[in-house]
């Protein structure tokens, strides 16, 4: 008997040349996972879309005030400024008589620091002063010029009470309706506009401080009142290219898109060309070929002895046909002079095919092999 690991014809040879086993196999892989890669980077977006900033701005409005009278002991100074609150509201620092308090004063500030290309953002300061009563009377008393501020910007107003006064009391006599208070608003805003600064930026944004007074005849309150601002950006809506992670390698999507269905198409026609090989025989010598073709039938004996009358066919595929009609199998054996001898024993008659020598002394270095 011969020893089937020194054998040529071992299992793994039997599915044909190894070579093209390990190829068929490999092939099969590389595909298998060329094609998971190539379905992935078709199912990614190539690009993503992100902001890039070029510039920024911010901006602040705040109406600080005072109220001014002719100094006395109640005033000695003859003004009375603003503080915060715990709530960061600006209050006066003190009550404000009616009688006693003739002007106040406001300082509307704001500003405005612009980056980078946010240069170019413009800003505007507007605002009005209103009067009006209880009874649903009111009028604009007086509206301030559009200031267009660069970093830095004051609109100074002097409300002057007594003139207020007048205008309310000649209502009165108008109306006959004599109110015992009356409202004064200053309604300012700071309007930022970034324009055409950048592809994408911020919102035209407005804030505004409204400035509320409460005057009877008594005193003056004012209503608390808070400092705004915001901010913004300026940039550009950039496309970048995306990447997917192969084996933990980042490649990009675009050309990942190209190559993976590339080598998989490589890989599937490596595979296709290993199939006919191990199937078909293409390619292969004359034994080499059978083995693909009838490997399933092909028992692989030392030494074969006819039971009775031996017929010679005319090609291995008419034996081939006699195996499968019978259902049986297929004998071969390597000779000394390098050629194939097939067989297939019917009863007591031999069928026997036999290719001629390929090369000489390699079928005996097998006999060889095989007796020891």
């Amino acid at each position: 008997m011969s020893d089937t690991k020194n054998s040529p014809w071992s299992s793994l040879d039997r599915m044909g040349p190894r070579w093209a086993t390990i190829g068929a196999i490999s092939a099969l892989v590389a595909a298998l996972v060329l094609v998971m890669f190539s379905w992935s980077a078709l199912r990614t977006s190539n690009g993503r879309r992100d902001f890039e900033q070029s510039g920024s701005y911010t901006y602040h409005l705040d109406v600080p005030y005072s109220a001014r009278a002719t100094p006395s002991t109640v005033y000695p100074t003859g003004s009375v400024g603003t503080v915060l609150d715990s709530g960061g509201n600006r209050v006066p620092a003190g009550p404000l008589f009616s009688r006693l308090v003739d002007v106040v004063h406001v300082d509307v500030t704001a500003d405005v620091a612009r980056k980078g290309s946010a240069k170019d953002v413009k800003a505007r300061l507007d605002g009005r002063l209103t009067l009006s009563t209880p009874q649903g009377w009111s009028t604009v008393v007086y509206v301030i010029p559009t200031q267009t501020i660069g970093t830095h910007g004051v609109a100074p107003i002097d409300i002057g009470l007594a003139p207020l006064r007048a205008e309310v009391a000649d209502v009165a006599a108008q109306t006959g309706i004599d109110p015992d208070t009356f409202t004064v608003m200053l309604d300012t805003s700071l309007t930022v506009d970034p324009g055409g600064s950048g592809s994408q930026a911020s919102e035209v944004g407005v804030v505004r401080v409204p400035l509320k007074m409460s005057v009877n005849d008594s005193v003056i309150a004012v209503a608390p009142l808070a400092s705004k601002g915001g901010s913004g950006f300026i940039g550009d809506s950039v496309v970048r290219a995306a990447s997917m992670s192969v084996l933990g390698i980042p490649v990009r999507v675009d050309i990942a898109r190209i190559i993976f269905p590339g080598l998989a198409l490589v890989a599937i026609g490596a595979l296709i060309a290993f199939s006919l090989v191990l199937f078909g025989g293409v390619g292969l010598s004359g034994s080499e070929q059978i083995a693909a073709r009838y490997r399933q039938r092909i028992v692989d004996v030392a030494m074969t002895t006819a039971p009775g009358p031996v017929v010679l066919v005319s090609s291995v595929t008419e034996l081939g046909r006699i195996a499968r009609a019978e259902q049986t199998v297929i004998l071969h054996q390597a000779m000394p002079d390098g050629s194939h001898r097939y067989r297939v024993v019917l009863g007591s008659v031999t069928y026997e095919y036999q290719t001629v020598p390929e090369h000489a002394g390699g079928a005996a270095d097998f006999m060889t092999e095989s007796e020891e």
